[in-house]
């Protein structure tokens, strides 16, 4: 087992280790996005460019519990399926467009592109 896990060998573990990659870049990207916004809006309160007293009122009530629902559903991979199949939809109409797939039933770009929802 450590033989194939050393160099990444075995199809499923390197499948495992790259759907863990996208969720933890989703992870980060949400967080990054949630946090960001809020952190600059008090460095420049603090550095006295504006009142931002305002600001805080929406970021503590909206952006930042956002964010403490979303990371669970990321961790458990329920909010990729919600995205798949929000999106199937548009991906069929887009493929259809442009050629791709006449049938409107393959979803399988999407899965790759979202993370890994497996067959």
């Amino acid at each position: 087992s450590k033989e194939l896990t050393k160099n990444n060998q075995n199809p499923m573990i390197k499948d495992r280790n790259q759907r863990m990659a996208r969720k933890i870049g989703l992870i980060i990207a949400t967080d990054f996005s949630c946090w960001v916004p809020f952190v600059t809006i008090c460095a420049l309160h603090t550095l006295g460019v504006f009142d931002a007293t305002p600001w805080y009122g929406l970021f503590s009530i909206a952006l930042l519990p956002i964010n403490s629902v979303i990371n669970p559903l990321i961790y458990d991979g329920k909010i990729l399926e919600i995205v798949i199949n929000r999106m199937q939809p548009l991906l069929v109409k887009i493929r259809s467009s442009l050629g791709l797939d006449k049938s409107g039933n393959d979803n399988t770009l999407l899965k790759k592109v979202v993370g890994g929802i497996k067959d």
